[in-house]
């Protein structure tokens, strides 16, 4: 018991095996398999994770179709791409580089030595048919020219060009022009590209005025620095290579973008190796398996998966504590994951199978979470699990907001309230939030509008029925096989048809009708405290079946006052009235009720004293002294839980109070007082975290509640002297019949 100041209580009794009828008999096959099974619940909770992230890591990373197809063969279906794909097409990058090699024409070279030296032989010659030939025998210059003309290839006005300036002397300014147009085109060099002599004519005009060139030789020099550096190019292979190199590395890589589900290839296609490339950038083809981005995908499911165990074991320490919902955590997000592979196979194989379905998974694991686990670990759990698909699968971020959104809306609706309704209320905001937001990428994106609605009417509205079917589904599968109690299960367990209720108001109608009261009572004392008012209620209606079996031994049950154990010795009694806890605990456990239901009804008498037979037994004995208290005390245990403690008292409280012989409000607080009183100083609550101020609200509670129930009624007339009021005036004058006080 958890208080500041620890009160004065009396040594808390130990109960001999021998004396009494213990619960804990020696377990069956069922008890032995529910303690392996526990045991099993119990084991380290870093095993289970691990375990779980191989399985989310297998199913999620393994791809989900392999296709043995080469190149030549027939496609057997629609083959459709898993994820979105953006990837380099090597191939047709390769033709692009080879037509930019191609287009790159061929580099050739002009000695520039030798253009001069080509020149001065043009000039030597032309210069000498004048120097060599005496004044009275003119020389013929025929040989010359045709030499220049059919062995140089000059054009015939740049020869007789040549030829004149020869006769009369002015050689010199032509020669010292074509020098400096060739040094400015040559730039340093001893060989410059023929590219750089292309239109030659229109780089000298750009030169004529800088070097003081005449207008009548500006086409001169063109004509013989074209034919001269035809004369001494040659095919400069090293140049060539570098250039087309250059070319080559200047095109841009070919990409192939390839959106999610679309058509790779089409039944009875053949197939090509561009399509066996895209198959092997999707993960596809079996000679192929990606693994960079199946380490880089593992590694950041390993960081979320780290993430949310942080964030559970700080922010939410009772969830962490607990192993039974952490393995329950880890089974939902298991179906979400399988959930959404599942989705994404069909969505491969069916590419019209649109992957918004994806959405279902997400709100089951909120909604089932919300029941089974607690709200904020479905709130953390979901964007998690949402960001591993997406980033294992390579999903489009529409598909992950969609997933997302399912999920939030999930939890949005489930977090307050956890009934049948909140699921079908979830179910249809799922489907309104999945409409809306697939209608939007739709539109965002331009889409073809006949899918656009299927995806929306078919796919979006299809997200909440089947997250109400699933979870209507799933959840009594959770709560049987982990028997977990949840508000959902406690209301099943409330309805009166349940086969030991009906049992028990056919069998014991009296004790059917004190569980009612005290279940009532229990949860107005609950809801002061802040318990589970549904788990106190519940329980208070199966604390007392064991009661079923020999309904006439206990006082409810009861006609004109006749009791069979006044026929009985006080031990057998005692002994009759405690085993009824025994009976009770293995009715309930026939019938599979929840666990902290059964334990509430193993501890709601606790190791209270049965102080009737325990008197009865000291009067009768020749020495009081020799009666030993323990024979006469309940098996136990005593509360462990604070709904546990809260049945207790208003079960003593309630079957004391209807004993008395008269309800007033003073009455009813004494005899409420006691209780509490004896309970505490009986120990009863001290492996229970209830605290003094609990106690104390639950007391002046139970004694608020009961003194309303049993408050003072009008004393209603009879018929006859009812009517004797009516007809007479002065009768009037007493007591009008009124609602009670």
């Amino acid at each position: 018991m958890e208080n500041g100041n620890k009160p004065r209580t009396r040594k808390r009794r130990t109960v001999h095996p021998s004396s009494v009828t213990r619960l804990d008999t020696k377990p069956g096959l069922r008890q032995r398999l529910a303690g392996a099974w526990a045991g099993f619940l119990e084991a380290r909770m870093i095993t289970a994770a691990v375990v779980l992230y191989l399985l989310v890591a297998a199913a999620l990373l393994y791809p989900s179709f392999r296709v043995p197809l080469e190149p030549g063969d027939r496609s057997p279906r629609d083959i459709a791409s898993p994820r979105r794909m953006e990837y380099v097409d090597t191939e047709a990058t390769e033709l692009a580089r080879t037509r930019a090699r191609n287009n790159v024409e061929k580099v050739y070279v002009v000695d520039i030595k030798n253009i001069l030296s080509d020149y001065n032989t043009i000039t030597t010659m032309v210069a000498g048919i004048y120097d060599e030939m005496p004044v009275d025998e003119f020389q013929d210059t025929g040989s010359v020219r045709n030499y220049l003309l059919d062995t140089m290839y000059l054009d015939s006005k740049t020869v007789d060009a040549l030829i004149n300036k020869g006769r009369n002397n002015t050689l010199d300014p032509l020669n010292q022009a074509l020098a400096a147009v060739v040094a400015e085109l040559a730039q340093g060099r001893d060989r410059v590209e023929q590219s750089r002599l292309d239109n030659i004519e229109a780089k000298v005009r750009e030169l004529a005025a800088a070097q003081n060139i005449a207008e009548q030789d500006i086409p001169v020099i063109a004509d013989i620095l074209n034919v001269l550096a035809d004369r001494n190019r040659r095919f400069a292979v090293d140049e060539t290579e570098q250039k087309r190199d250059a070319a080559a590395l200047a095109v841009t890589p070919v990409t192939r973008v390839t959106e999610q589900s679309e058509v790779i290839v089409k039944k009875g296609q053949r197939v090509s190796a561009a399509h066996v490339r895209a198959f092997a950038n999707a993960g596809l083809h079996p000679t192929r398996t990606p693994w960079m981005r199946l380490g880089g995908c593992a590694l950041l499911l390993a960081f979320l998966f780290v993430m949310g165990g942080v964030y559970i074991r700080h922010a939410l320490p009772d969830v962490y504590a607990d192993d039974k919902k952490l393995y329950m955590l880890f089974m939902l997000i298991a179906f979400a994951v399988l959930w959404s592979l599942m989705a994404h196979m069909l969505n491969l194989a069916i590419p019209q199978f649109s992957p918004y379905s994806m959405g279902v998974g997400m709100a089951v694991l909120t909604i089932l979470s919300c029941f089974l686990v607690q709200g904020q670990a479905a709130l953390a759990a979901a964007p998690l699990t949402a960001a591993a698909i997406m980033i294992c699968l390579g999903l489009e971020p529409g598909v992950f907001l969609v997933m997302l959104a399912a999920g939030l809306t999930g939890y949005f609706f489930s977090m307050r309230r956890q009934d049948m309704d909140s699921i079908m209320k979830a179910g249809l905001a799922v489907s309104a939030v999945s409409m809306i937001i697939i209608a939007g990428l739709h539109m965002a994106q331009s889409s073809h509008m006949p899918r656009a609605l299927m995806d929306i009417l078919v796919f979006g509205a299809g997200n909440g029925l089947l997250t109400a079917i699933l979870a209507t589904g799933l959840l009594p599968l959770f709560e049987r096989v982990f028997n977990v109690i949840t508000p959902h299960r406690l209301l099943e367990l409330s309805n009166p048809e349940h086969p030991l209720l009906k049992k028990l108001l056919i069998n014991a109608p009296g004790t059917y009708h004190h569980s009612i009261f005290v279940g009532n009572l229990a949860e107005t004392a609950a809801e002061a405290v802040g318990a589970d008012t549904l788990l106190v209620r519940i329980a208070c209606f199966y604390h007392d079946v064991g009661k079923i079996n020999r309904p006439y031994f206990f006082a409810e049950n009861q006609l004109h006052g006749e009791n069979p154990l006044d026929d009985k010795s006080p031990s057998m009694g005692a002994l009759i009235i405690y085993q009824h806890l025994k009976e009770g605990v293995e009715m309930l456990r026939e019938h599979k009720l929840p666990e902290p239901i059964i334990r509430i009804a193993s501890e709601h008498h606790g190791t209270c004293l049965i102080s009737y037979f325990y008197q009865q037994a000291r009067t009768q004995a020749r020495d009081p002294e020799t009666v030993s208290e323990e024979r006469f005390r309940y098996p136990g245990p005593t509360p462990s839980t604070l709904e546990s403690a809260i049945v207790m008292l208003s079960d003593g409280c309630e079957a004391a109070v209807r004993a008395l012989k008269e309800h007033s409000t003073r009455n009813i607080e004494n005899t409420v007082n006691a209780i509490v009183k004896a309970r505490l100083m009986d120990g009863q609550f001290d492996h229970c975290r209830i605290t003094l101020e609990q106690i104390d609200t639950v007391r002046k509670t139970l004694i608020e509640t009961l003194a309303r129930i049993h408050h003072a009624r009008v004393d209603y007339p009879d018929e006859e002297e009812l009517k004797k009021k009516l007809h007479d005036p002065h009768a009037a004058n007493g007591r009008q019949p009124g609602k009670a006080s």
